[in-house]
């Protein structure tokens, strides 16, 4: 998918200290915006549906991070 450039680049992001900070505050934004807050809305449907929603949002993110992590680690 990506070039040996943008894989190196991203291999030389991951090596970085700072790529510990990345992590952290993406673990901070599921915990404040997925994981502590209520799916419970006014009704059954609405529920299901934002409970869905938000999965599904969270599961786009995990697997955008894991696609980088992917991709640095394919041979240049």
């Amino acid at each position: 998918m990506l070039d040996k450039t943008i894989r190196s680049q991203l291999r030389q992001l991951q090596q970085a200290p700072q790529w510990e900070s990345l992590e952290q505050a993406f673990t901070e934004y599921l915990k404040n915006y997925f994981l502590e807050t209520s799916i419970k809305r006014e009704n059954e449907f609405e529920t299901i549906w934002n409970s869905a929603y938000s999965e599904g949002g969270k599961f786009h993110l995990n697997n955008f991070m894991k696609f980088l992590e992917d991709e640095a680690s394919k041979n240049l």
